[in-house]
């Protein structure tokens, strides 16, 4: 098995202070509340939709809930809303807490985002990352991605990235950043294979391909809005269009386009 590089937990490039103050808070206990007699508070910003809330089910499914939730003296969550949210869901009747009853209700509202921030500070080394799951897949067989809030994508290219350390690509031969060589319109015949430079939304370009074809299989991986180098591990071109951070206005138009001709073109009966 490829060893895992261990990487310091601070970059270079950390800021640090000599001296660090905080707000002492000796006298923490956790302790369980109903979990019906808990509220979310009606300031937090912080929003959360099914998948986001499904997410966190399955989490808590896994692992139990670890982690108390910090309230209020009334019982409202200041930090752990998505834990309320699928508690609630899965009919959990306790849940741990801890009681910020030392500050103010200002205080509480500003804990509550930056508490929220917290969690989101810093990114994935997505190789270290990579070579955490492939350890866990074997150390615990039935371990989910799901399991650990990761969706299924998200851990493959991550494996993806530990799997390819670079050594193979110094065997590789260099590819020429040129001018692109195939125009639009080429249909290019590849043994059995036919391939065409057109576009996905063209009729002519899908007449062009199939020639009186009728495909019963359709599989697609058309871009989603989003930059290559976001979601590749590769040296990859962006897409002509649908990336490079493109919003709902572009993408709609462009699906509905594809699906037309897919529809168009494809048999009765077939995948898609």
């Amino acid at each position: 098995m490829k060893k895992i590089p261990r990487k310091p937990l601070l970059e270079d490039n950390s800021e640090s202070e000599s001296t660090v103050v905080y707000r002492s808070n000796n006298h923490m206990q956790v302790d369980w509340r109903a979990t019906a007699s808990l509220s979310r508070s009606e300031t937090d910003p912080r929003r959360y939709n099914r998948k986001d809330v499904g997410r966190a089910e399955k989490i808590i499914r896994r692992f139990g809930v670890r982690l108390p939730l910090i309230i209020a003296p009334d019982g409202t969550v200041l930090v752990g809303g998505i834990v309320l949210a699928a508690a609630q869901r899965m009919k959990l009747d306790e849940l741990p807490v801890l009681c910020a009853s030392d500050m103010s209700s200002a205080e509480q509202k500003a804990l509550s985002v930056a508490m929220n921030r917290l969690y989101e500070m810093g990114d994935f080394d997505r190789q270290l990352l990579g070579g955490l799951l492939t350890e866990l897949q074997i150390e615990i067989p039935d371990i989910q991605f799901e399991d650990m809030g990761l969706e299924i994508a998200e851990a493959d290219l991550a494996i993806l990235a530990f799997e390819d350390d670079g050594t193979e690509a110094e065997d590789e031969e260099d590819v020429p950043d040129g001018p692109a060589v195939s125009r639009f319109g080429d249909r290019w015949l590849l043994g059995g294979h036919v391939i065409v430079c057109g576009d996905a939304g063209d009729g002519e370009s899908y007449d062009l391909l199939l020639q009186g074809a009728i495909p019963k299989l359709v599989l697609g991986d058309p871009p989603y809005g989003i930059r290559v180098e976001d979601i590749s591990s590769q040296n990859h071109r962006e897409f002509v269009q649908g990336s490079q951070g493109a919003g709902e206005t572009e993408m709609l138009p462009l699906f509905g386009k594809w699906c037309e001709q897919i529809c168009r073109s494809a048999g009765p009966g077939s995948l898609v």
